[in-house]
């Protein structure tokens, strides 16, 4: 029953992120739906976390975001990075990130298998719409797979602090879509440690109840 309700809600993501009505693509973070529909505001999303990333020690070759919306972090990151790939479970995300024609910039649909190797992970506004924390830990371990040794991950969840509306939800995806899947602080940074991961810093914004983790490949 356990795989069977995870095969339901998967399906049921797929099903929301997907759904072409204007309220999911601002979900999305795509350029001109809902709050995004001012350029600066939406930029100022891949700029404000490239101003973060660049207090870390990173080689600029090849980088890939798992989450990619509408390519707010990719075009302010392929300023520096050689490549970018961007992976989502979206296509009109994917649709979204071409329209900007980034020139380094490859757009990958989720059920493609990922391989090779690369110097940075980005994820951002993603973890908290994956359907359990049991997916959140696979992806964890995956970024771990594709990075090179010293490799650095940046990882946004959001966290647990008792608060209801950012506890661990488990049914109704639809309507819980944006804050399904939460962590205790402790508790994502020990999934870190135990993915093969050294954690550097956490960032917390209290507003949003987001944890930005820093974490170097072992």
């Amino acid at each position: 029953m356990q795989a069977m309700s995870s095969v339901n809600l998967q399906s049921e993501a797929v099903n929301y992120w997907n759904d072409p009505i204007g309220s999911i693509k601002e979900n999305s973070h795509i350029l001109g739906s809902g709050k995004w529909g001012s350029r600066d505001k939406w930029q100022a999303i891949g700029d404000g976390h490239l101003k973060m990333f660049l207090n870390f020690d990173c080689k600029k070759g090849s980088m890939i975001e798992w989450g990619c919306g509408g390519g707010s972090n990719a075009l302010a990151f392929s300023k520096i990075f050689d490549k970018v790939t961007g992976i989502d479970i979206s296509k009109q995300s994917l649709k979204a990130c071409d329209v900007l024609e980034i020139d380094n910039f490859e757009g990958v649909l989720l059920d493609v298998e990922v391989s090779g190797q690369y110097d940075f992970f980005l994820s951002t506004a993603t973890f908290q719409h994956f359907t359990s924390k049991e997916y959140g830990e696979n992806i964890v371990k995956k970024a771990h797979d594709i990075l090179k040794p010293n490799a650095l991950a940046m990882i946004q969840t959001r966290y647990d602090n008792g608060d209801e509306r950012f506890i661990q939800k488990y049914k109704d995806y639809k309507n819980n879509a944006i804050t399904f899947t939460s962590y205790k602080i402790d508790e994502f940074w020990g999934l870190l440690d135990d993915s093969g991961f050294d954690v550097e810093s956490v960032i917390l914004e209290p507003q949003a109840n987001y944890a930005y983790y820093f974490a170097r490949v072992k």
